[in-house]
C-alpha cells in the first residue's frame, strides 16, 4: 500500500497574510505511525510548496496513491475537498479518506455531499489511519474500525468512538523527514522552523473553541523526558533553531513546565521557543524559568477586555489576570502577542471599545483582532445557528477574516470595520510606531503592510486618480 497525506493549497487567512507557514504536524505524526508498520507514505504540504491545484493535480497524476489522507479545518474544507476529486480523478481506484477538525463535526454532511470522499477519519487519526490502511490492504471489513464514518452503498455508516490515546509517550515522533523543512516561513521570511505539541485535550470551557471536543476535557501530557527527547532530536537533525508549541495550554500545569526547562537547561538545549497560553496560569518564577530555558515569545489568549464578555464565553479568566500576566511579561522581557476577539455574544460598541483601549493599556509587543467566529464542534456554533446569527455559509469565509455571523448589536459589515478599527487604534499609534521601527524595522514593515495593505493600495490608487471600488474587499 502507498499513502499520500496532503496538507491542501492555502486561503487567505490572518496567518498568511503575516507571512507565516508552518508544518503540519497531525499528518507529520500519522505519517510516523504508518511508517513505524513498513506502510509507505508520502506528505505533500502544499502551502509551504507554494502549489496550487494546477501544480498538485501534476504532481500527483505521476504518483501510485492506493489511499488519501487529506487534511481539514473549517476554513480549507473546499480545498481539502477540490484536493480530494482532482486526486480521485487522476487515480480512479484510490481510496479517498478526509480528517481533522471539520470532517470530524461534519463527517456525514462531507458523505452526503461529495461522492468522491470514502471515508471520514474522527477525532485523533494516528491508528484510525493505520487501520483503514490495514483494512483496504487486507480486504477487511471497515465495521470492524472505530472512529470512523463511511458510505456502504448508499447508507451512510458511523461506528463507535475510538478512546484517545492515552500514553502520548508511545506516539513516535513526527516524520519530520517526509517535510520540506526548507520551506516554511515566519513573517515572510524562510526559517528552519518546528511545531511541536506536549499534550492533548483541554479542561477548559471556553465556548468558542473545540479542542475539547476533538481531544477530550481531559488533558493528557507527555512526560517532560520525552518532549525535551524530541526537542533535541528537532535541534540535532534537523538544524532547528527556533520551535513553536501548539498545545491548547503549554502552562496547563506550572509543576510540568518547570520540569520541562530544568530538562533543557541540564541538556543544554540552545533553542528558541514560543508558546500558547493562558493569562491565569502564570507567574513570575515560571516565567523567569521559561525565558532561562529559551521562551522568546507568549501568545495570550485574552479575547476581551471586558469582564461580562469573558463571563458570556465561559473563558474561566479576570482582565486583572491578563493585566499582571502583560506585565510580568514585559518586565521579564518575553515577547508578548495579544489574541483578542471581535464580535462575541454580548457584544455592544462600549463593550467594543473596552477592549481595544484595554489591549492599548496591556501594552503586548503585536495583537491580532480576529472575528468571533463559530466552529463547527462549539458551543458557540450550536447557539449561533439555534438564533440564526451565522449569515453566510461558505466555509472559505469562516478565517477570522470575514465576518460569517450577525450579533444582536452589530451586522456584518458593521463587524468588519469595528475589527479595521482594532487594528488601527492599536499599530497606528507614534509611540507604538517608533518603538517597534528602532527594534527591528523590516520585521516591523513587513508586519504593518500586510495589516493595512488593502487600506496602502486604495490610499495610493486614489493619489493617482483610479477608481476604487466600494466594494473591494480588500480595499
Amino acid at each position: 500500500m502507498e499513502v499520500l497525506l496532503v496538507n491542501p493549497p492555502e486561503i487567505q487567512s490572518r496567518y498568511k497574510e503575516l507571512g507565516l507557514t508552518a508544518p503540519p504536524l497531525g499528518l507529520a505524526y500519522i505519517a510516523a505511525v504508518l511508517e513505524e508498520n513498513s506502510v509507505k507514505v508520502k506528505i505533500l504540504d502544499a502551502p509551504a510548496l507554494n502549489m496550487d491545484f494546477y501544480k498538485y493535480r501534476k504532481a500527483v497524476s505521476k504518483l501510485n496513491v492506493d489511499v488519501l489522507g487529506v487534511q481539514t479545518t473549517t476554513p480549507t474544507i473546499n480545498h481539502a475537498l477540490q484536493v480530494a476529486q482532482i486526486t480521485r480523478e487522476e487515480q480512479p481506484d484510490c481510496v479517498v479518506t478526509l480528517g481533522g477538525y471539520h470532517a470530524t463535526f461534519m463527517p456525514n454532511q462531507i458523505l452526503r455531499q461529495n461522492d468522491f470522499v470514502d471515508i471520514i477519519v474522527r477525532n485523533e487519526g494516528e491508528y484510525t489511519t493505520l487501520d483503514v490502511v490495514n483494512a483496504i490492504e487486507n480486504e477487511k471489513p471497515l465495521k470492524d474500525i472505530d472512529g470512523i464514518n463511511y458510505r456502504d452503498g448508499n447508507i451512510l455508516i458511523e461506528t463507535p468512538q475510538r478512546p484517545p490515546i492515552e500514553n502520548l509517550d508511545s506516539l513516535p515522533f513526527p516524520a519530520r523527514h517526509l517535510l520540506p523543512m526548507d520551506d516554511y516561513m515566519l513573517f515572510g521570511r524562510k526559517q528552519r522552523l518546528a511545531t511541536m505539541i506536549c499534550s492533548r485535550g483541554c479542561p477548559m470551557n471556553c465556548s468558542f473553541c473545540a479542542s475539547s471536543a476533538m481531544h477530550g476535557r481531559r488533558a493528557r501530557f507527555r512526560s517532560p523526558e520525552n518532549a525535551v527527547d524530541e526537542l533535541e532530536q528537532i535541534v540535532d537533525d534537523y538544524r532547528v533553531k527556533m520551535i513553536g508549541f501548539m498545545d491548547d495550554t503549554f502552562t496547563l500545569y506550572p509543576n510540568w513546565v518547570n520540569k520541562f526547562c530544568e530538562l533543557i537547561a541540564k541538556r543544554d538545549v540552545d533553542v528558541m521557543w514560543g508558546c500558547t497560553a493562558r493569562v491565569d496560569r502564570m507567574g513570575k518564577q515560571l516565567l523567569n524559568r521559561m525565558k532561562e530555558a529559551g521562551c522568546r515569545t507568549l501568545l495570550l489568549g485574552v479575547e476581551s477586555g471586558n469582564q461580562g464578555i469573558l463571563n458570556n464565553v465561559q473563558k474561566g479568566t479576570t482582565v486583572d489576570q491578563a493585566r499582571q500576566t502583560f506585565k510580568l511579561a514585559r518586565d521579564i522581557g518575553i515577547h508578548t502577542i495579544a489574541s483578542m476577539t471581535v464580535g462575541m455574544p454580548g457584544e455592544t460598541k462600549f463593550t467594543a471599545d473596552e477592549t481595544m483601549n484595554f489591549t492599548r493599556r496591556i501594552n503586548p509587543d503585536y495583537a491580532i483582532f480576529s472575528l468571533a467566529t463559530p466552529y463547527p464542534g462549539t458551543k458557540f456554533f450550536d447557539l449561533a445557528e439555534k438564533m440564526g446569527l451565522i449569515k453566510v455559509k461558505d466555509w472559505t469565509h469562516f478565517n477570522l477574516i470575514m465576518p460569517v455571523l450577525e450579533t444582536t448589536e452589530f451586522s456584518l459589515d458593521e463587524l468588519r470595520a469595528m475589527q479595521t478599527k482594532a487594528f488601527k487604534d492599536f499599530y497606528m499609534r507614534p509611540g507604538y510606531v517608533l518603538k517597534q521601527f528602532k527594534k527591528d524595522k523590516l520585521l516591523f514593515l513587513y508586519i504593518f503592510y500586510n495589516i493595512f495593505k488593502g487600506a496602502i493600495k486604495s490610499k495610493f490608487k486614489s493619489l493617482f486618480g483610479i477608481t476604487v471600488d466600494p466594494h473591494d474587499k480588500e480595499a
